[in-house]
């Protein structure tokens, strides 16, 4: 009667006009923002491609600021391009998600590295273009080296050919959501620098099923309403009196009437900070078509290693999106020779029902390559356009696929008839029939970019490669193994290897990843320094004349508070006559100091500072 009866009593008296949440959208304000991101769109245009701009590029331009500027996102490409300025000043690079960077004006405002625009060469010294539409080169990654023509400098290689559409709709008219990478370590700054643009009364996260915090959704409320006037708010249960304030409601219930802005924390922008700071490369400086980097996708010979000795056919142990078991199959099924093909490799890794028992089998039985299946959710777009096929009718068979419509009911009348009519092919149509989701293009190709610049150091920089993987993800990394040479490093890796299925935890999952690290790193005649007082750092993976120092960190169960303990007491060179003085001066627990020593990280320091006065005698 109480939780049924009564309840339905009362909703059954409620007018059914009643909204929990206000019709209409609500986006905060900035005053001059339209003006703003058209000055900084033309302007970073013009500094990159020179006056007047290429005419295909000022096409685009045009035809986006307007659509955005006209349908009222203006202020949600500004927020994102002061949230990416913030970071950038602060020493930290974003990366974009999603297919935010479908749009031009995305990067050309600074909020995403991807250039949407079509294969081009663009010279960096007088500003010289050419654009490329052979049909051959499908990515401008992919276009050989080049000098320009006018004043000899070697060209800059661009553009992935990736339509606006994918982003706001065929009418400019789609909700748009810009989702951006942070450093994990900067991340809360940038939380924080929202709430200053805000008003940390305006500024909530969304809300989670657990009692911890979404991280890195923050909804913003104007400054003209309540967050009482969209929703009720609450602090976490493990929290209750701290802590970010959450939305009541779910997010996807006010998807179309409060902004909110993924401030993301993710792996890859650290790597780049360390990058940078450990070798004195820019890392936009990183070629994005050197042949040995891509020959890691299917041989290791590049790093100077056999397939026996790391026990793998390929090189990407390591990389983001490539190194597990899945991936790496694929790549060796697939055979990709360039950043067009490793786009259609991305994008069949992560869609579903794209790959397995589809493309796999297409590229296996001979009737395509991994250049002609569908990888990608534009490329049907892109491909059905250059088929003849009428704009939005391309469009609409793109958005069916790939939100697996086509999979559940079939094509819409009309659409199996153009296609046909228009030489598809009976084996593309059919491919379309099983797709039940596809990954955008330019996520793959924001998340491949540091693909290849991973790589690149990889293959270049390996104990620069090495020192910053495990200072960034080296939290199971064995360290008997690493102080043991490769013997020991392949004997554990073999052990891990054994563990059944059955039995295996997501644990012994990530250990063997670092062991996988370990044991090429070891192969490639790259060696592993032992924890050493007054040169060991408290997480930081150093390199020393082409090795690399363990950090405290790196012994299993030294907590990162009494690692950056021993760092601050030891590493400006203080000495010390004894463990005991150490332990007072660093006020770090005796049973971390029973893990330095059974690793003899203490060396021949003296346990007290009491001095025998027979041994003076």
């Amino acid at each position: 009667e109480i939780v049924v009866t009564n309840p339905n009593k009362i909703a059954a008296t409620i007018d059914n006009n009643l909204r929990a949440i206000p019709r209409g959208t609500y986006p905060p304000s900035i005053p001059g923002a339209e003006q703003e991101l058209r000055d900084d769109t033309w302007k970073h245009a013009a500094r990159d491609y020179g006056t007047p701009l290429p005419d295909v590029l000022q096409k685009r331009l045009k035809k986006e600021l307007d659509s955005i500027c006209g349908h009222g996102y203006a202020v949600l490409y500004v927020i994102a391009v002061r949230l990416v300025a913030y970071s950038n000043a602060g020493g930290y690079q974003v990366g974009s998600r999603g297919s935010v960077g479908s749009s031009a004006v995305a990067h050309f405002s600074g909020i995403s590295e991807v250039n949407s625009m079509p294969p081009h060469y663009l010279c960096g010294n007088c500003r010289h273009s050419e654009w490329i539409d052979d049909g051959i080169h499908m990515d401008g990654f992919d276009l050989p080296d080049k000098n320009c023509p006018i004043c000899g400098q070697k060209m800059i290689v661009e553009g992935h050919d990736i339509p606006f559409e994918t982003f706001l709709g065929f009418y400019g008219d789609k909700e748009p959501d810009i989702d951006l990478n942070f450093s994990g370590m900067y991340q809360s700054h940038v939380h924080r620098y929202t709430e200053e643009l805000f008003g940390k009364e305006n500024v909530f996260t969304g809300v989670k099923r657990t009692t911890g915090q979404h991280p890195g959704g923050m909804v913003v409320v104007p400054d003209t309403f309540d967050i009482y006037d969209f929703c009720a708010i609450q602090h976490p249960a493990d929290d209750v009196k701290g802590g970010l304030l959450t939305t009541h409601f779910e997010f996807k219930y006010l998807h179309d009437t409060l902004l909110k802005l993924d401030e993301l924390g993710h792996d890859v922008p650290t790597f780049y900070k360390y990058f940078e700071e450990y070798s004195g490369i820019p890392i936009d400086s990183v070629p994005m078509n050197d042949e040995k980097v891509y020959s890691l996708l299917t041989s290791p010979e590049a790093l100077g290693v056999t397939e026996e000795q790391i026990g793998s056919k390929t090189g990407t142990f390591g990389i983001p999106e490539m190194g597990t078991n899945f991936v790496r199959q694929m790549l060796l099924d697939a055979q990709p020779k360039n950043f067009s093909e490793l786009i259609q490799i991305s994008g069949l890794s992560h869609g579903t029902d794209v790959w397995t028992n589809n493309a796999d089998e297409l590229i296996r039985s001979g009737t395509c390559t991994i250049a002609e299946v569908i990888g990608c959710r534009d490329s049907i777009m892109l491909y059905l356009l250059r088929k003849g096929l009428e704009p939005k009718m391309a469009f609409d068979i793109m958005e069916a696929v790939r939100k697996g419509k086509v999979a559940k009911g079939g094509f819409q009348p009309g659409w199996e008839e153009a296609m046909r009519e228009h030489d598809v092919p009976d084996w593309y149509i059919e491919s379309c029939r099983k797709i039940k989701y596809m990954f955008p293009k330019a996520h793959a190709v924001a998340y491949l970019m540091a693909a290849i610049r991973l790589m690149w150091f990889k293959v270049y920089h390996p104990a620069i490669f090495y020192a910053v993987y495990f200072t960034v993800r080296g939290a199971d990394i064995d360290y008997e193994a690493a102080i043991g040479g490769v013997r020991v490093a392949k004997e554990h890796l073999r052990d891990n290897e054994r563990i059944p299925k059955e039995e295996r935890t997501a644990k012994d999952d990530d250990a063997l990843v670092s062991l996988q690290l370990e044991n090429e790193m070891l192969q490639r005649g790259v060696q592993f320094l032992p924890i050493e007082l007054g040169k060991s750092r408290a997480s930081k993976y150093v390199v020393e004349d082409g090795k690399v120092r363990l950090p405290f960190t790196a012994l299993r169960g030294l907590g990162e508070a009494a690692a950056v303990a021993l760092e601050k007491a030891t590493i400006d060179g203080q000495e010390y006559i004894s463990v005991e003085e150490l332990q007072q001066a660093s006020g770090v627990a005796s049973s971390v100091f029973d893990k330095l020593r059974s690793v003899g990280a203490l060396g021949s320091l003296p346990e007290t500072s009491q001095v025998d006065l027979f041994s003076l005698l």
